[in-house]
Parts: C-alpha cells; structure tokens; sequence
C-alpha cells in the first residue's frame, strides 16, 4: 500500500516491508457528517473539578473500538484506555468510581459485536473516529475521517503490522466493490487470449 499523506501515524513504519504502489491510500483527515444522530445520546465528555473524561470510539475497518482519554489535576496527566480489564483503568476506576464505570462500560458493551461497513464505504475510508467537541457542545459529537491514531494510542489494540495489513486488505475490498467490471471489446478479448489480427486470417495462395 502506497501512503499520500500530510502526516506519519504509527503503522507507516511497515510501508516498505508491505508496498504495493497499485493500492493508493490518500489519507488526509476531514469532517464528515454520518453517524452523528446516532451517537448523540453518548455522554462524551465528562468534567468535574478533579479530572476530566473524553470518551471516543475509533472506526477501524468496519468495526468499532470505543476508549476514553482521562485528564487528571492538577497534575494534568493524560491516560488512554481502550479494556476495562487493564490495570489502568482498575486503578482509575477507584479514583473516580460509579462516573466512570456507569458511563464506559455500556458504551463497551454496545459496540462489542457492533460492524457497520457502508459509512466507511459511503466515506471512502478505513478510518473514522468520533469524539465529543468540547464543552460548549456536549453531547453533540465531532465525527472524522482519515485521522491520525498515534495520538489515541490504537497500537494498544492493533500493532502496525496488524493496522497496515487491515487497512490494505480493506481498501482492497473496497476498492473491489466500487469498480465495475469493463466490458471488453472483441478486440480487447482476443488479446488477452493470447491472440493478434493475424491469428484468423487466411494466408493467400500464391
């Protein structure tokens, strides 16, 4: 896979170990709009005067990974959490409680088995993240595509050659499903056989 980027993410570090210059992947990030009527009852982002929780869910190939982003004071440390059985988020869980259990994990449990394939192929992309936009519009989420993942930390859940492999695969797909097939012309037809114009003439006697 061939990368046009304004940005380097995580898993670019095994382009040249797994290149195919036929699959072209432009990855600029953009708003998109889908998916935002559906997410808007998500408490996405959570403030108090000790800490803060963004939650957000990474769309990754037709399947979704929800994590949260835990700020706290005044330390100001920032921690990402994908699994509730890590011991991060176990020690979170203590400092913060019933807010932080209450609110991710139903969102866990809602995408568990959760795949929705036609936003990814209506947007063109392997990649959409959805996110809350700040504290004036909570409740309302921010929905992206194409983003860059090494800041959310998605190594945790795919390492590059895993990510790389996924996303090829499924541009591939894509790829697949959108190009309709082109007729061939008789010509066409008879040069893939392995034939020329001359193959059924006649030669003339002399």
């Amino acid at each position: 896979m061939r990368i046009i980027s304004p940005f380097k993410d995580y898993y670019d570090s095994v382009t040249s170990l797994m290149y195919d210059s036929e699959l072209i992947y432009v990855r600029r990030e953009e708003a998109i709009k889908d998916g935002e009527s559906i997410l808007e009852k998500i408490p996405w982002d959570i403030y108090s005067q000790n800490f803060d929780i963004h939650f957000f869910i990474i769309g990754f190939c037709g399947n979704f990974f929800p994590g949260l982003t835990v700020k706290e004071f005044p330390q100001a440390n920032k921690e990402i959490i994908y699994h509730v059985d890590s011991n991060l988020y176990k020690d979170l869980s203590l400092k913060f409680g019933r807010q932080l259990n209450r609110s991710f994990r139903p969102l866990l449990n809602s995408f568990k088995d959760y795949r929705n394939d036609e936003i990814f192929i209506a947007n063109e992309t392997p990649i959409i993240v959805f996110k809350g936009d700040g504290y004036l519009n909570r409740g309302k989420p921010k929905v992206t595509k194409n983003n860059n993942l090494r800041p959310y930390k998605f190594f945790r859940v795919k390492d590059p050659f895993q990510a790389h492999q996924d996303i090829s695969m499924y541009l591939g797909g894509m790829a697949r499903k959108t190009v309709e097939p082109k007729s061939l012309s008789d010509d066409d037809l008879r040069d893939k056989k392995g034939f020329d114009k001359y193959s059924f003439r006649k030669t003339k006697k002399k």
